[in-house]
């Protein structure tokens, strides 16, 4: 009992923090960057530029390997269930008939009823319930309307979320027509493109009621080909090999998410000329650990891969526990792990170890805190420069606004808070850092209702 304290106080390491976004989105080139702000996408260049592209904010973004092209996930509505039905797996679908039958029957049976108290709401996840409307609107209403009275109406105008997939082009910073080359059922948490441009994977998030799950798809990127499950995520977040054959990820290490502990796994997906497979070959393991739903992986242009765990070492007692999460790099060239952050930035770093992101040169890392912290690690020699501090104890609030993100040419892209050296006095402003006497501030000259858009000030 006693161990199995210790282990999941190691996960709760990971699984305690919220999901932030990434809000800031570079082009490979460097030479544009998506700006995701709360009702409209933006189009923002080194120098400052920033232009209004004339679209609703997509869930995520990822650009094309051209840097001309991006795909964007956005949420839709469905109005009627013959909408919705084809882009739900066998066994979801059989779940939310089987929902919208128990509802039915309980309809019918109850002399009052009040849809919000029906049992069989309980344990139910808002887009199933909604699509359970739909289902007995559409295909099953018999004598629903007469017994429901007013209530009728929730299920007349019941409609249910999903997710459109497009690639979009850019031309005269406007977001031309785009194409939909996949649908999913549930919100799209991640998206990646492969480097050879023609196959796109992304995390697609479910929740009902009290459980969640993320699972993994991929799909060609010219829209010719239906969506293909990889596997069950355990973290929502992923990469694809630098050839652009493998998707790498986390899974579960059994049959559930009871357990803490996860692997790193990789599957091929794609041939060498970048069309896909049409049989998936299994999952190769790369390593274990203890993970949460916003564990992430990256892939280096070496090969090599990294992620974060807490560095547990069993059998272990509770006073050994590490209070921090570590950066661990699997090389699969020889199949070695090696801890990454040396013991003594581990222990001065942020708290968001699991959002971190990797310089372009693989040669540093940024690790975010949920108080708004940012800092920079020298993976060589363990050296840590602090950007955004820790707030002072009774001082004025942080939060992080969007994970920072790497620049091609080695400029990270961040948000400071108010009255930074490297921002202004009375807003938050993002900036361009590539060292302590080099930065930059991007949003210098951005309209406040486009900076307080992606910073929520």
């Amino acid at each position: 009992m006693k161990l199995t304290k210790t282990i999941l106080c190691a996960w709760v390491l990971l699984t305690m923090a919220g999901c932030y976004p990434e809000r800031i989105v570079w082009s490979p080139d460097g030479r544009h960057a998506l700006v995701i702000g709360k009702d409209r996408l933006y189009l923002a260049d080194p120098n400052g530029k920033v232009a209004d592209l004339g679209v609703a904010p997509p869930q995520c973004v990822a650009w094309m390997n051209d840097s001309k092209r991006y795909v964007a996930a956005t949420a839709e509505k469905a109005a009627a269930w013959k909408d919705i039905e084809p882009l739900l797996s066998v066994e979801d679908k059989d779940n939310i008939i089987k929902l919208a039958r128990d509802m039915r029957a309980e309809i019918l049976a109850d002399g009052k009823v009040e849809l919000d108290k029906l049992k069989s709401y309980q344990d139910q996840g808002g887009e199933d319930i909604s699509a359970a409307k739909m289902y007995l609107r559409d295909c099953s209403s018999q004598g629903l309307a007469e017994k429901l009275g007013t209530a009728w109406k929730e299920l007349e105008s019941a409609k249910r979320d999903w997710s459109a997939i497009r690639v979009c082009e850019i031309s005269n910073a406007a977001t031309q027509p785009a194409q939909v080359i996949a649908k999913s059922a549930y919100p799209v948490m991640s998206i990646r493109v492969a480097a050879h441009g023609k196959a796109v994977a992304w995390s697609a998030y479910k929740t009902d009621g009290k459980n969640s799950r993320s699972e993994l798809f991929v799909a060609p990127a010219d829209g010719a080909g239906k969506p293909v499950s990889v596997v069950p995520l355990y973290g929502m977040f992923f990469d694809w090999s630098p050839d652009g054959r493998f998707l790498v990820y986390i899974t579960q290490q059994g049959s559930t998410k009871d357990t803490p502990l996860g692997k790193v796994e990789r599957r091929e997906v794609c041939a060498a000329d970048g069309t896909m497979l049409k049989a998936i070959p299994p999952a190769v393991m790369l390593a274990g650990g203890f993970f949460g739903d916003n564990s992430r992986v990256r892939c280096l242009q070496d090969g090599r891969i990294i992620f974060a765990s807490p560095d547990v070492e069993l059998p272990t007692t509770e006073n050994d526990l590490a209070n921090q999460a570590n950066l661990f790099v699997f090389d699969p060239r020889q199949a070695t792990l090696t801890r990454l952050l040396p013991r003594q930035a581990q222990s001065v770093v942020p708290d968001l170890v699991d959002f971190f992101s990797v310089s372009p040169d693989g040669t540093r890392v940024c690790i975010p805190g949920e108080k708004g912290e940012v800092a920079v690690v020298e993976l060589a020699t363990g050296k840590v420069d602090t950007i955004v501090a820790k707030p002072a104890e009774g001082g004025k609030e942080q939060k992080l606004h969007t994970v920072p993100v790497w620049r091609a040419g080695g400029e990270l892209c961040l948000i400071v808070p108010p009255a930074h050296p490297l921002g202004s006095p009375n807003r938050a402003e993002i900036i361009l850092w590539q060292a302590a006497d080099t930065a930059r501030c991007l949003s210098k000259d951005w309209p406040d209702e486009v900076v307080q858009s992606v910073t929520g000030e």
